[in-house]
Formats: structure tokens, sequence, C-alpha cells
């Protein structure tokens, strides 16, 4: 299929801000060959982009997206909208149970809180028996 006008825009677009980023990207010293691999190509697909030669694939559209937050509306059309979902980070949920102890007789009832690594705790109980 030949290339239509919109294609030429999207294609003049894409290359005008993946440039921006890989220009970015070179001053943190990251090299053509890592950039190439952060989008799925290889380096000489990479510069035809650059160039403004090559229509990316769907793959390099998004993985564009997701790893360099480069957005580009086809036709006028936003394929993206928000910033890039990124995983994550799940937080643990913290239980708080309530605990009463109460002693039925007068033996003393002893508690020591050990910590047992970074925000935990092991709680020791120790009940003395009658009889």
């Amino acid at each position: 299929m030949k290339r239509t006008s919109e294609d030429d825009e999207f294609v003049l677009e894409f290359s005008r801000q993946l440039n921006a980023s890989y220009a970015y990207e070179r001053q943190k010293k990251l090299s053509d060959e890592e950039f190439a691999r952060s989008i799925g190509v290889s380096r000489t697909a990479l510069q035809k982009y650059l160039d403004g030669k090559s229509m990316p694939s769907l793959r390099t559209v998004v993985l564009c997206y997701t790893r360099h937050k480069i957005a580009v509306p086809y036709s006028g059309t936003r394929m993206f909208t928000g910033s890039p979902r990124r995983k994550q980070k799940t937080t643990p949920e913290q239980l708080i149970l309530p605990l009463a102890i109460t002693a039925l007789h007068s033996k003393p009832v002893g508690m020591k809180l050990d910590p047992k690594g970074l925000n935990a705790f092991e709680l020791k109980i120790t009940v003395q028996r009658t009889g």
C-alpha cells in the first residue's frame, strides 16, 4: 500500500519526537544500540525512524510511548491518552488485629517485643501456670 499524506505527517512528527527523546537519552550516556533495543528495533531501523524515512510498526509506536513517552496522533486521532502506564508497585496491606490479654489469677503475664527485621517484630507472651 502506498504511503498517504497522513502517513507522511505521522512519520515526520514521530521522527521529530523520537529525535528529541534520543537526544535526551544520549545526554544520559545511553548508547545508540541501547536506545534501539529500548524500542525493539535494530540500529539501522532506528536511524531510518530518526531520519523520517520509515513508518514504524505498531509495536515500535507502543514501545516508544511506554518507554519514552512519545505519543503522535495519526490524522488528528490521538492513540494514547494520559501518561504511559507503568507497572504499579503494590504495597502490602497492613492488618491490625486487636489483642487483649487478661490474667484470671495473680500470676504475672510477661510480654516482650523483639525486632526481627525492618518493620517486622515478634511478640513473645509468657504466662505462668498454676497448679
